[in-house]
C-alpha cells in the first residue's frame, strides 16, 4: 500500500512546515491533551457550509480554510472521493465530521492544529501480538503514524509516545508504517514480537513550503518561476563553495568553476548575461538579509534550503537589485524537540583532473632542429644546444617541470552542531572548520565558522530571534607564474645542481625563465587574503491579530579583508632583483533595516487574500587603503615590516558609500484553491542617482491556474498535479557606481620649467540623467505530476529584454573627450527550462531508484547598441549575437607543398596556416573575419541518479555543458614556433609530415601568422561530477553508543571528463582559457553521526 496525499486538503501549511522543520515536540504535547478530547472539543467555533455534489475531500478543504485546521488521512483507508450535498449553519467541526462520515466507520481526534481521521480497524484473529515504537530521523517519538497489516484493514495509530500494539499477527504478515510527509515503510514480521522503526522525510508529493522573499508560500501556490535545491544535493559534493555544490541542480542556472585554486568562487549566471559593463551576478539573501559579496564565507553545512528566484514576478520584490536573479539562503534553526548533536566530517585526497601533453627532451630537441631547418640554419646539435643540454640529451635526461610543481593535495571538513529547544525557545549552534591544500604546494584555503540561530517566544503574540555568523578565513592563492614557467621551461635544461641536489634558479641561459620550483615555496612567494566577518541579524515579530503580523528585521554585515603580497628576489616576478611587498586593507560595513507588515485572511470560504507591505533602508560603506615597497633588507619579514623597504612604490586609499530606501507592496489572491493572482510593486530610491532621478519603480504581475483542483480532474486519477502559470514584471540592475553621475577628476602632469607639474582635469564627463538598467521579463510555465507523484516536473519559457544598458558612447575628438557613459542599447535572453523528478523503482524490501533531470537552453543576443542596430566590430559586439563572441579568421588547414604557387599568391609559404578567403578576392584582410562562436553554451543539463538498498545508498551526478566555443590562450602561449621554449606535443607540419593540424616551426617567428585562428575549440564537455557510495549502520550497531544515526561514505568527486578540448579543462565562463590552476578531482571518505 502506498501513501496517498490529498491535493490541497490533506495537510495545512502549518503541518507541512512542522514536518519539514521537525518541530515534533509541540505535536506530541497537543496529542496528549487532545486525544482525551476527541469528541466535542475538536475545534472551538462554529462554521457554515452549503455545497452540492462535492467530494468529501473538497469539503474538508473548505472547512480547513474556515477553521484554520488541517486534516490528516490516508486515502487508501478513508473514502474522501464520494460526492455528497451538505448544508449546515453554525455547526462545530465535530458535527460536520459526523455528517461527512455518518456510518461510524472512522474515528477522529485533534493533534495540535491538525485533525487525524482514521478507520476503525478490524482486528483479525491470528497468532501473536506485535508492538513497538516509531520515531523520526532525530529519534523523537512520532504520534499519529498509521500502522497497518499489508493487504488488510487491520491496524492502529501510534500514541503520544510513538508506541503501537497489534494483536493476532502471523509471521507471514508485513507491517506498513505511513505518515504525512514521511517515506512509507514496509517491514516483514517474521518471528519478532517487537518492531521499532524510524521514519524519514519524503519531499516528493508533499506541499513544500519555500521561501519567496519577505515570506513563504506553498509550492502549489507559486505563480512565479522558483527553483529549489535540495539539502541532499548540497550534501553529496565535498566542496567549500555553496555555489559549486549547486552546479547542475537547477534549471536556468549556469554555474562554472573557472579555477582549481583553493577558495575560488565559481561564476553563476541565472538565465544568461544581460549587461556589458554592470555585474551579471545574482543577489544573495541570507536569512532575509542581503549579502554583499563573499558567498564563500557561508558554511554550506549550515544551510537548510536554497531557493532561486528567476522570473520578474519573483524578483521584482527586490527591485533595482533583482535583474540577475535572486538566491535565497535559509540556515538551520532549532526546533521544539529533544536536543540533538550532529557531527559530520570528511577527508579526501586531491590531484589535478588531467595533465597536458608537453614535449619531452627528444621531442623538444627535434622541434628546435626543425625550427632551424625551416630557415636553412641548422648545422648540427653542437651549434644549436648548450653543453649541458647536449649532455642531458645523450644521457636521456628529460625534466618534467609540470610534474614537479603539481602534487597531491587534500581537503577536509569538520562540522559539529547542536540543536533543540522547547515550545518557547529553540536554538541551533554549529562550529565548522574547512581546510584545503591545493595541488600546488603554497596554495591553501582555511575557513573557521561559528553560527548561532536562536528563537524565543515570550507569549502567543510576541517572538524574537537572531541569526549570527562569525567567519575567519585564510587563503593563499599563490601565483600562476609557476605554472607558466613549468610549461615553458626547456626539458633539457639543468633543473638541479648535480652536486647538492638543490634547484638552479635559472635552468638555462635564457634569463627570462626561472625555475618554477622557487615560486611554489611560501618563503619566496606569498599572496594571502585574511578575512574576518560578522554577519548578524535580529528580528521581532508581533501578531496583532490572528490575520495581521508585523516583523522588524535588522542586520549588519561587517567584513574586514587584508591582502598581503610578498615576492622574493628568487621568483619569476623579480628574476633575481629586489624583493617587494604590498599590503591592502579593505573594510565593508552594511546594515539593513526592514519593517514588514503581513495580512492573511480567508473570506467566505473561497477567497484567500495575503498582503505584504515592506519598508527598508540599506546603507553601505567601503574603505580601502594599500601601499607597496621594495628592496626589503631581509625576506623573512615578508609583508609584515613594510617601513624597512627602501623605496615606496605606491600609496592608495578610497572611500565608497551609498544608501538605498525602498517600499514594497505585494498582494496574493487565491480563489477556491484554483485561481491564483499575484501583484507586486517596489520603489527604490538611491543615493547613486542624481536629484530628480533617484527613484525607480518595478512592477510585476502573475497568474496561476491549479487545474488539478477542478472537479472534472477527479476523473483523471493518473494526474496528481497540474498547474499553469504566467507572469510579467520589471527588475533593475544597480549598475551605476557611486558618484558616477557627478563625473570625476584625474591628475595631470605638465612641464613646469623642466620639472613635472601636477594639476587636475575632468576625466569622466558627468551625466545626471543616468538611470538603472532594467529588465522586463515574460514567463510562462506548467507544473505537473503523474502516476501518483512518481513523475513530477515543470516546463518554463521566458523572454527577458534588458534596456537602458550602460555603455560608453563615442564622442568627436574635437570635444576633448573620447566618450561619455549613457543609457543606450538593449539585450535579450530567451529560453526553455525542463525539470523532472522521478521515482523509477520503489520497493521497501528491495532497490529504490530516483532520477532527477534538469535541462535548459538560453539564447542570448544583442538587440541594440549606442548606434542603434549597428555592429561594433571593434568590441566584438554584433546585433543578434551573444554579448561575448569570437570574431576572427577561419583556418581551413596548412598550406601544403603542392599548393606553393597558390600560397605564394596570398603571400604565404607551405607549412603556414591557411586562411579561408571569405570574399573571395585573392587577398586575406579584415573583411575575411567571421564569427567563430561564443562562450555561451547552447544548452546545459544535470542528471542525478540515486539508488537505495537496505542500508546502502549510491548516487551519481552527471553535468553537461554543450555548444560553447573556447579560445585557448593556452595553445597560443605554449605553441610558439621558434623552439626557444617548450611546447605542447602537437602534430606540426614538416615536408615529411604534411599535416593540417599545426604550422611548421620557424626560428624567425615566435608565433605563426594568423595564429589565433588555430586556437578555437569546441568547449562542450560531459563530467561525472560526483559518485557517492554510502552505508547507514543498523540500529543494533549504534544503539549501544547512544547514536540515533550513523552513516559512512566514500565519494569520487569529478572523477571523469569527456571533451574534445586538449588543454587542462574546457570549463570556463569567459571562453578564454589561460594557464590558471586546473580543476582537481578527489577521493573523499566521510562520516555523519547523530546523537
Amino acid at each position: 500500500m502506498k501513501k496517498k496525499l490529498t491535493r490541497g486538503g490533506i495537510c495545512s501549511p502549518s503541518l507541512r512546515h512542522l514536518i519539514l522543520k521537525m518541530k515534533l515536540s509541540a505535536f506530541i504535547f497537543f496529542f496528549v491533551i487532545y486525544q482525551s478530547m476527541a469528541g466535542s472539543l475538536l475545534a472551538q467555533g462554529k462554521f457554515s457550509l452549503e455545497l452540492k455534489n462535492t467530494t468529501v475531500e473538497q469539503i474538508l478543504l473548505k472547512l480547513e480554510k474556515q477553521s484554520k485546521l488541517g486534516f490528516i488521512y490516508n486515502k487508501d483507508l478513508v473514502d474522501v472521493g464520494m460526492k455528497i450535498d451538505i448544508d449546515v449553519q453554525e455547526a462545530t467541526v465535530d458535527e460536520i465530521l459526523k455528517l461527512l462520515f455518518p456510518n461510524d466507520n472512522v474515528t477522529f481526534y485533534r493533534v495540535n492544529n491538525q485533525i487525524v481521521i482514521s478507520p476503525k480497524f478490524i482486528v483479525d484473529q491470528q497468532q501473536k501480538s506485535v508492538s513497538g515504537k516509531v520515531t523520526d530521523s532525530g529519534g523523537q517519538p512520532l504520534p499519529g503514524v498509521t500502522v497497518v497489516v499489508k493487504g488488510t484493514t487491520q491496524g492502529t495509530v501510534t500514541n503520544a509516545d510513538g508506541e503501537y500494539s497489534l494483536a493476532s499477527i502471523s509471521e507471514e504478515d508485513i507491517l506498513q508504517f505511513s505518515f504525512v510527509g514521511m517515506k512509507t515503510q514496509e517491514i516483514p514480521v517474521g518471528n519478532r514480537t517487537t518492531i521499532n522503526t524510524k521514519m524519514e522525510e519524503d519531499a516528493i508529493g508533499i506541499e513544500e513550503v519555500i521561501a519567496v522573499g519577505y515570506g513563504t508560500q506553498k509550492k502549489s501556490d507559486l505563480t512565479g518561476s522558483i527553483a529549489s535545491v535540495k539539502i541532499s544535493d548540497l550534501q553529496e559534493r565535498p566542496a567549500v563553495s555553496l555555489i559549486e555544490k549547486m552546479q547542475g541542480k537547477a534549471t536556468g542556472v549556469d554555474i562554472v568553476q573557472n579555477s582549481g585554486t583553493p577558495g575560488s568562487i565559481p561564476t553563476i549566471r541565472i538565465r544568461g548575461n544581460r549587461s556589458f559593463s554592470a555585474s551579471n551576478d545574482p543577489l544573495y539573501v541570507v536569512d532575509g538579509i542581503p549579502l554583499e559579496g563573499g558567498i564563500n564565507d557561508i558554511n554550506p553545512n549550515d544551510i537548510v534550503s536554497i531557493e532561486i528566484l528567476k522570473d520578474a514576478a519573483s524578483c521584482a520584490i527586490y527591485g533595482s537589485r533583482g535583474a540577475n536573479g535572486v538566491i535565497l539562503v535559509t540556515t538551520k534553526r532549532g526546533s521544539a524537540s529533544k536536543a540533538t548533536i550532529s557531527y559530520n566530517t570528511y577527508y579526501g585526497f586531491t590531484q589535478i583532473s588531467r595533465m597536458v601533453d608537453m614535449m619531452n627532451a627528444e621531442e623538444f630537441a627535434e622541434y628546435r632542429r626543425e625550427a632551424y631547418r625551416a630557415t636553412n640554419s641548422y648545422i648540427d646539435d653542437e651549434h644549436l644546444f648548450e653543453t649541458v643540454q647536449l649532455e642531458n640529451l645523450r644521457n636521456g635526461i628529460s625534466y618534467d617541470y609540470p610534474d614537479m610543481i603539481f602534487s597531491q593535495g587534500y581537503k577536509t571538513d569538520q562540522q559539529l552542531s547542536f540543536s533543540g529547544g522547547n515550545e518557547k525557545t529553540q536554538f541551533a549552534l554549529s562550529a565548522g572548520y574547512y581546510d584545503e591544500k591545493g595541488t600546488i604546494k603554497n596554495m591553501y584555503y582555511k575557513r573557521y565558522t561559528l553560527r548561532l540561530n536562536l528563537d524565543h517566544r515570550f507569549n502567543k503574540w510576541f517572538k524574537v530571534g537572531t541569526s549570527t555568523l562569525l567567519t575567519r578565513s585564510l587563503n593563499d592563492v599563490g601565483t600562476t607564474a609557476a605554472i607558466e614557467s613549468a610549461l615553458l621551461n626547456s626539458p633539457i635544461g639543468q633543473a638541479f645542481d648535480p652536486e647538492t641536489g638543490e634547484p638552479f634558479f635559472l635552468p638555462t641561459t635564457d634569463g627570462q625563465l626561472s625555475n618554477p620550483l622557487f615560486d611554489i615555496e611560501s618563503e619566496n612567494f606569498t599572496d594571502e587574503y585574511k578575512i574576518n566577518r560578522v554577519f548578524s541579524s535580529v528580528y521581532a515579530e508581533i501578531d496583532f491579530l490572528k490575520y495581521l503580523n508585523y516583523r522588524l528585521n535588522f542586520g549588519v554585515d561587517n567584513r574586514d579583508q587584508r591582502r598581503g603580497l610578498f615576492r622574493g628576489t628568487y621568483t619569476d616576478s623579480n628574476l633575481g632583483g629586489a624583493s617587494d611587498a604590498t599590503v591592502e586593507n579593505m573594510g565593508k560595513f552594511t546594515y539593513t533595516l526592514e519593517n514588514i507588515l503581513k495580512f492573511s485572511k480567508n473570506f467566505d470560504q473561497n477567497h484567500q487574500v495575503d498582503f505584504t507591505l515592506m519598508q527598508s533602508l540599506q546603507s553601505f560603506s567601503e574603505e580601502y587603503y594599500g601601499f607597496s615597497v621594495n628592496d626589503l633588507p631581509y625576506e623573512t619579514q615578508k609583508f609584515y615590516n613594510m617601513n624597512t623597504g627602501s623605496t615606496v612604490l605606491g600609496v592608495d586609499s578610497q572611500l565608497e558609500e551609498w544608501k538605498m530606501a525602498s517600499f514594497m507592496g505585494r498582494i496574493n489572491y487565491d480563489y477556491n484553491g484554483k485561481y491564483l493572482i499575484q501583484a507586486t510593486l517596489r520603489a527604490d530610491g538611491s543615493s547613486r542617482l542624481s536629484k530628480g532621478k533617484k527613484w525607480g519603480y518595478f512592477p510585476s504581475g502573475a497568474l496561476g491556474w491549479r487545474i488539478i483542483n477542478e472537479p472534472w480532474m477527479q476523473d483523471l486519477p493518473f494526474i496528481s498535479n497540474l498547474k499553469l502559470r504566467a507572469s510579467y514584471g520589471v527588475t533593475g540592475n544597480t549598475a551605476i557606481n557611486p558618484y558616477q553621475t557627478q563625473g570625476a577628476l584625474a591628475q595631470t602632469v605638465y612641464d613646469w620649467d623642466g620639472s613635472p607639474g601636477y594639476g587636475y582635469a575632468l576625466n569622466d564627463i558627468p551625466n545626471p540623467d543616468l538611470r538603472w538598467e532594467s529588465t522586463a521579463t515574460i514567463d510562462a510555465g506548467i507544473d505537473f505530476g503523474i502516476l501518483k507523484g512518481r513523475i513530477n516536473g515543470s516546463v518554463d519559457y521566458y523572454n527577458a529584454k534588458t534596456s537602458d544598458l550602460l555603455m560608453l558612447r563615442q564622442l568627436p575628438i574635437t570635444s576633448g573627450y573620447s566618450s561619455v557613459l549613457e543609457n543606450v542599447g538593449s539585450t535579450r535572453n530567451k529560453g526553455i527550462e525542463i525539470n523532472l523528478n522521478t521515482i523509477i523503482l520503489e520497493n521497501p524490501k528491495g532497490i529504490n531508484w530516483k532520477m532527477d533531470i534538469n535541462w535548459f537552453a538560453n539564447k542570448e543576443e544583442i538587440l541594440e547598441l549606442y548606434d542603434g542596430k549597428k555592429d561594433d566590430v571593434g568590441n566584438n559586439w554584433f546585433i543578434g549575437h551573444p554579448l561575448s563572441v569570437f570574431y576572427d579568421y577561419k583556418k581551413i588547414g596548412i598550406w601544403q607543398s603542392h599548393e606553393e604557387e597558390e600560397a605564394t599568391s596570398y603571400g604565404f609559404y607551405p607549412g603556414e596556416i591557411k586562411i579561408k578567403d571569405q570574399e573571395p578576392n585573392g587577398v586575406i584582410d579584415s573583411d575575411d573575419r567571421v564569427i567563430r562562436g561564443s562562450s555561451v553554451p547552447k544548452w546545459n543539463a544535470g542528471i542525478t541518479n540515486r539508488f537505495e538498498f537496505k542500508g546502502l545508498d549510491l548516487s551519481c551526478f552527471v553535468f553537461i555543458r554543450h555548444g560553447s566555443t573556447i579560445y585557448s590562450r593556452f595553445h597560443h602561449e605554449f605553441n610558439s614556433l621558434a623552439g626557444r621554449y617548450n611546447n605542447l606535443d602537437v602534430d606540426y607540419w614538416t615536408p615529411d609530415n604534411p599535416t593540417n593540424a599545426y604550422p611548421r616551426p620557424n626560428q624567425n617567428q615566435n608565433y605563426a601568422r594568423y595564429d589565433s585562428s588555430n586556437n578555437y575549440f569546441d568547449g562542450s564537455f560531459v563530467k561525472i561530477r560526483n559518485i557517492t557510495l554510502g552505508y547507514t549502520l543498523s540500529k543494533k550497531l549504534i544503539e549501544a553508543v547512544k547514536m540515533s544515526n550513523a552513516r559512512i561514505y566514500i565519494t569520487a568527486d569529478n572523477p571523469f571528463m569527456f571533451t574534445k578540448y586538449e588543454g587542462w579543462d574546457p570549463e570556463n565562463d569567459k571562453g578564454i582559457l589561460y594557464y590558471d590552476v586546473p580543476n582537481s578531482k578527489a577521493i573523499v571518505f566521510g562520516l555523519n553521526v547523530n546523537f
